[in-house]
């Protein structure tokens, strides 16, 4: 999947596919998560901090630099671990 948002775009085609399986407001707050995500992935790609906002191109590398970001945020390590398994 191309385009400029391809994580977004990815995970919204995850939701469709399992979104039945979810209560409403987990489906909400998967949306919400997904587009927190994109949100900072795109500012570290564009910083240079990350290579690629595909999920299919991701490596090890691109997953360990996005927890690294949570880390110095402050992010709790639950909420890491949610985005982990997103």
């Amino acid at each position: 999947m191309a385009g400029r948002y391809p994580f977004l775009a990815w995970a919204n085609k995850y939701l469709e596919a399992v979104g039945n399986n979810y209560s409403e407001n987990t489906r909400k707050e998967h949306t919400r998560r997904y587009r927190r995500m994109n949100k900072e992935m795109t500012m570290l790609v564009e910083k240079g901090e990350m290579a690629t906002l595909n999920p299919e191109k991701m490596t090890a590398r691109e997953i360990l630099d996005f927890m690294g970001y949570l880390r110095t945020k402050g992010v709790k390590e639950t909420e890491r671990c949610h985005d982990l398994s997103a």
